[in-house]
């Protein structure tokens, strides 16, 4: 049992670790493909697919993150089968009432 929440912990912490890193990098492609700014680029390429890849990404992971929000707010996923199923088999507890 000790050793199962020692890897919880482990893993919650890698979790958080790489969330962080992908903070990181989003802030710093906001920066770099703000589009109320004119970009000055080291580079003497051509960039202007660069700057549509990086609008693109970060309009899709806003989306992504606002509609998983949404279902997450309004209990779209509270107390699904597939939600609880292990919760509930590691708790021995049953959570089938839960079910909308």
């Amino acid at each position: 049992r000790l050793l199962l929440t020692g890897a919880l912990v482990g893993c919650q912490g890698a979790v958080f670790a790489g969330m962080q890193c992908v903070m990181l990098l989003f802030a710093r492609s906001l920066v770099l493909t703000n589009p109320l700014q004119a970009a000055d680029w080291m580079c003497p390429e051509d960039d202007t697919m660069a700057v549509i890849v990086g609008r693109a990404l970060i309009a899709i992971s806003a989306i992504v993150g606002v509609v998983l929000f949404a279902l997450s707010a309004n209990g779209h996923f509270l107390g699904q089968d597939y939600m609880m199923r292990r919760v509930s088999k590691a708790l021995q507890m049953d959570f089938s009432a839960l079910d909308p």
